[in-house]
């Protein structure tokens, strides 16, 4: 059976088509695309996505349906995450999408959204130790603990790079000022974690902004998930990242490291500080970066759906 996975996020529009055996109990990996449309922009000022928003969102769509028929899908799974979640059109979006692709297509709550991303992250480890995973977004962060067995705990914070960006920053490089108005942000809103059972697990990072510090600190101006799919991130270097994205705009930021932060060069530095202050509360000095997540997830949670709970698949 072959399914695809579409995780239409604040910032990004991700693809995943992959192939699942029934006999070997294994998710091959077919292909996978990602385009950065940023639906959520200026999204909290009327909680409505915009009307040229939604016509970029269509137009990846269109080129995603066009590739889902070439792999022959089964099914496409769509979740929607924040953007769609707040925006008042959100709902009437997603019926839309639901009616022209007749794609399964669902807005899917904080908490699901964290669930299906610590999923589609631990399912790739060989083992059934207890992680924490941090997934974040454009306009919410999730932070997940637990084995494949069990989550310990799970929530979604309603902060994300886009919303930091536009909530904090007016200037291109940002002021000091803003850049310490989002680190008290952050410090009040991840309070939470400080003494919290997940800081005496591994933690695992997940979607763009650690995915793209991987290929930043590797030298790579193409994504290469096989680099940096279970690399490593250091609380030395994302401050050191942190310490040069604090001081260049975003057109030097694009010049210097290419295709692989289009998209992101201007929310690269907010990403930065929420992995920077997660880290440090949770005395963190190093993280594994995960190129899954919730797109992985969604297509395992179907697949369990259909032929049970907790299957011990493979991912390939």
């Amino acid at each position: 059976m072959v399914i695809s996975s579409i995780d239409i996020g604040s910032n990004t529009i991700l693809l995943l088509i992959a192939e699942y055996n029934a006999q070997e109990q294994t998710v091959k990996t077919l292909y996978n695309e990602y385009r950065v449309p940023r639906i959520s922009k200026n999204l909290k000022t009327n909680l409505m996505i915009s009307n040229e928003k939604v016509s970029e969102m269509w137009n990846v769509l269109y080129d995603y349906n066009a590739i889902i028929k070439e792999y022959k899908c089964d099914i496409t799974l769509v979740a929607a995450t924040n953007a769609l979640r707040i925006a008042k059109n959100g709902k009437q979006i997603a019926d839309n999408i639901r009616t022209e692709f007749g794609w399964d297509t669902k807005i899917i709550n904080g908490e699901d959204e964290a669930r299906l991303s610590f999923v589609g992250t631990i399912q790739s480890q060989v083992n059934n130790a207890k992680y924490s995973v941090i997934d974040i977004g454009g306009g919410s962060t999730e932070i997940i603990c637990g084995s494949r067995s069990k989550i310990d705990f799970t929530k979604s914070f309603k902060v994300g790079t886009v919303s930091l960006f536009e909530k904090f920053i007016n200037t291109n490089p940002p002021m000091q000022s803003e850049i310490n108005a989002i680190e008290n942000e952050l410090l009040n809103y991840f309070d939470s974690l400080k003494d919290n059972s997940c800081s005496s697990t591994e933690l695992i990072a997940v979607a763009g902004t650690p995915t793209t510090l991987s290929c930043m600190k590797q030298g790579l101006k193409i994504f290469n998930e096989d680099l940096v799919d279970k690399s490593e991130l250091t609380l030395d270097e994302i401050i050191q990242f942190t310490s040069i994205l604090s001081v260049w705009n975003s057109t030097q930021i694009l010049n210097e490291y290419g295709d692989v932060v289009k998209g992101r060069e201007d929310v690269l530095l907010t990403g930065c500080l929420i992995l920077k202050a997660v880290m440090e509360i949770m005395k963190k000095e190093k993280l594994m970066v995960s190129s899954k997540g919730l797109r992985y997830g969604v297509i395992i949670d179907y697949i369990n759906s259909l032929y049970g709970e907790n299957i011990d698949l493979k991912l390939l």
